[in-house]
C-alpha cells in the first residue's frame, strides 16, 4: 500500500480548492451567510487534518495511513476550544468575533465527511493488498 499523501486525496484537493473557490470568487460574487461565514468552517478538518497526519508520519510519530477517527475528534475538540472559547476571550491576536457553537458543528460536519472518505480510502487499499 502507498503511503498516505494529501497530494493524492481527490478529498484534500477538492476541499482546498472550494476554499479558494470561495475566497476568490464565491464571497466577491454571491451573498448569503454559508459563503460568507460557514464553508470554511466546514472544510476545516478535511483541509488541515491531511496535512498534519502526513506531517506527523513524516517525523514518525505516526503511520502513513489516512487519518483515523480518534485524530479527527481529538483535533475538532481541540480547535473548537482553540477558536471558539479561548480566542474569543483573549485579546493576544486583537480583537476576534465571540465563539460561535454553530462554528463547532460546522467542524464536526466537515469531519465526519472526512471520516466517512478516508475509511473508504482504508478500506480500498486493504483489498488492493489482500
Amino acid at each position: 500500500m502507498k503511503p498516505y499523501s494529501p497530494v493524492r486525496d481527490a478529498l484534500w484537493l477538492g476541499s482546498v480548492a472550494l476554499v479558494v473557490l470561495n475566497k476568490v470568487w464565491i464571497k466577491p460574487h454571491f451573498s448569503g451567510a454559508f459563503w460568507h461565514s460557514s464553508l470554511n468552517d466546514v472544510m476545516c478538518l478535511p483541509v488541515w487534518m491531511p496535512i498534519m497526519v502526513w506531517l506527523f508520519a513524516r517525523l514518525r510519530l505516526r503511520d502513513s495511513s489516512p487519518p483515523r477517527a480518534l485524530e479527527m475528534v481529538v483535533c475538532w475538540a481541540f480547535w473548537s476550544v482553540v477558536f471558539e472559547v479561548w480566542l474569543p476571550h483573549t485579546m493576544i491576536f486583537g480583537r476576534f468575533a465571540p465563539g460561535d457553537p454553530m462554528d463547532v458543528l460546522a467542524y464536526g460536519g466537515g469531519g465526519v465527511v472526512g471520516l466517512v472518505w478516508w475509511e473508504h480510502w482504508r478500506r480500498r487499499a486493504v483489498k488492493t493488498i489482500g
